[in-house]
């Protein structure tokens, strides 16, 4: 602590406990910057989930992106239906390109939008997922139930899904699922943000 004499005044000065208040002032000002982009972020992140959400529901494609051993990428579109716990089922012949990658890389990507908006205004729910052959038939039954119903018509028969069927039934079961969050700067809008979200 010093003291300073200014004329017939005596100031006291602790230029320590001065630096301390600062810095506090501007931790308390960052800790509420923080809490309000934490609190904006969870609201962005929950409406995007129900958008994401909404989306799935609604859509009746899915791109999936493949690659074989080789890391040779391969890209299609699938006529999809998922479950409550978000694992996405489709009907593929085995000799496809895409269902031959599964089964040397069972590694895959899905990306879901809505290509009738206007340039700029869509939304795309993206995923990393793990897929493969479903093979039991159980689970075969309950996926043919889900794309049928999805498609308005009844469902055949399992016989036509099992081993030996030309066609088979694959599922995708997602890893990381994330949009790209939409901010604005200068008046104009761009997205910037990987938000990951989760879906159940």
């Amino acid at each position: 602590m010093f003291i300073i004499s200014l004329g017939n005044n005596l100031i006291m000065s602790d230029p320590v406990a001065d630096y301390t208040s600062q810095f506090q002032n501007k931790i308390s000002k960052r800790e509420a910057e923080l809490r309000q982009i934490t609190g904006q972020m969870l609201m962005d992140k929950n409406a995007e989930t129900a958008i994401a959400k909404k989306m799935i529901r609604e859509m009746l494609y899915i791109t999936l992106a493949t690659s074989d051993k080789k890391a040779i990428p391969w890209n299609t579109p699938v006529f999809y239906a998922c479950d409550r716990d978000y694992n996405f089922y489709w009907i593929s012949s085995q000799v496809c390109v895409h269902s031959v990658n599964i089964e040397e890389n069972e590694n895959v990507a899905l990306v879901i939008y809505d290509s009738r908006v206007p340039e700029g205004k869509g939304v795309g729910v993206y995923i990393k997922a793990k897929a493969r052959l479903v093979t039991d038939n159980v689970e075969i039954a309950k996926a043919i139930t889900l794309l049928y119903r999805k498609k308005g018509k009844p469902a055949p028969r399992l016989s036509e899904f099992n081993e030996g069927a030309p066609r088979r039934v694959y599922v995708a079961t997602p890893v990381t699922v994330w949009v790209n969050d939409l901010k604005a700067k200068g008046g104009e809008e761009f997205r910037y943000l990987r938000l990951e979200i989760q879906l159940k």
